[in-house]
């Protein structure tokens, strides 16, 4: 919960945040904005290393025009296979700059679900974590349209492919362009490509850093969720439009994560009941509260009652925000009031739209 002080500050630093978006015809509008506020502060950073707003724009636009060489043009698709990384930034805005589309990988899909959304998405190229280059080659040779899979590497030169490479000057301009396709799975057949335009995204986050967070330019936060997800590059958009300080876990385990909420001095976070229970029972092992965090939004399904009176003992700084959104709506579109759960009321409910 913000003190008062706090929440005039952030209340001030909104209406700029929103102000800024409003000029934003693209995604990566958002990083030429920042590099020219905030350059030195963090953008990015996990457990071993950190990347800040100047050099979150040279690695994107270095990447832009190094695609551009290769050859892709815009509409083309690039695939991405990887825990959360840098890389994911580095592809959505370098994919912005040039009117590419991005298509993140479920790396927890079988090798042949991942043959068939590389192929059915048309994707050119692969960039792999080092964890699953085989994966990805297997998809590039299974696909009759994919050239080619490249490595993420720690030290994001993306095994030496953009080293020493230009900038790319000649960003798209095209609010309306296709910024990514994520592929959902339903209950039935094979998974289906939706098409998110950079408008989709950014009206997205001129809600989500009003409603959800809260989100200021000195908020700090986590981004625990898998970025393949809606969800998950959802709570990630929302720091990057507000210019504030995103951690990233790539493994999401109760020590990872609660390490970060300590040592990064997390203030807002999005994650489901299932790590959120997992979180709970290693805080009481260890007989630990947490304390700062501001706000905990969840979805996937309900808190149940018990689970919400054990998380609350355990975050008592937190408000807790039920959300509720589909891909196909560029995720939340509900979320219920923290009032109402500190309450103890309308415990199942997601909200109102």
């Amino acid at each position: 919960m913000i003190s008062t002080p706090n929440m005039q500050t952030q209340e001030s630093d909104l209406g700029a945040i929103l102000a800024r978006l409003d000029t934003c015809t693209c995604f990566h509008d958002l990083l030429f904005f920042h590099q020219q506020e905030r350059p030195d502060q963090v953008a990015l950073l996990d457990e071993d290393g950190e990347v800040t707003y100047s050099r979150a724009l040279m690695r994107a636009e270095r990447l832009a025009a190094r695609l551009v060489e290769y050859g892709l043009t815009p509409g083309d698709r690039i695939a991405l296979l990887a825990k959360n990384d840098f890389a994911f930034v580095d592809l959505m805005m370098a994919a912005s700059m040039t009117g590419l589309v991005l298509v993140p990988l479920n790396f927890r899909l079988a090798q042949p679900e991942i043959d068939f959304i590389v192929q059915d998405s048309g994707a050119k190229l692969i960039f792999a974590g080092e964890d699953f280059v085989e994966t990805a080659r297997t998809a590039q040779i299974n696909s009759t349209g994919c050239e080619a899979t490249f490595t993420i590497t720690p030290d994001g030169s993306f095994d030496g492919w953009i080293e020493d490479q230009d900038p790319w000057v000649n960003s798209q301009r095209d609010g309306d362009a296709v910024l990514f396709q994520m592929y959902t799975s339903g209950t039935t057949g094979n998974p289906k490509g939706v098409l998110l335009t950079h408008e989709n995204v950014l009206a997205l986050c001129r809600n989500g850093v009003q409603f959800l967070g809260p989100f200021s330019s000195t908020s700090r936060s986590l981004a625990c969720m898998p970025l393949f997800h809606v969800a998950g590059n959802a709570w990630l958009f929302f720091g990057l439009a507000a210019g504030c300080t995103n951690a990233l876990v790539a493994d999401i385990t109760p020590e990872a994560v609660l390490r970060m909420f300590s040592e990064q001095k997390i203030s807002c976070t999005l994650m489901i009941p299932a790590v959120i229970q997992m979180l709970v029972l290693a805080a009481e092992a260890k007989g630990m509260t947490v304390k700062g965090l501001e706000t905990i939004a969840f979805g996937a399904s309900p808190m149940p009652a018990e689970l919400l009176k054990r998380a609350r003992a355990v975050f008592p700084e937190s408000d807790f925000i039920h959300v509720y959104g589909m891909t196909e709506t560029t995720c939340m579109f509900c979320a219920l009031d923290p009032a109402e759960l500190r309450a103890g009321r309308r415990l199942e409910s997601c909200g109102k739209p």
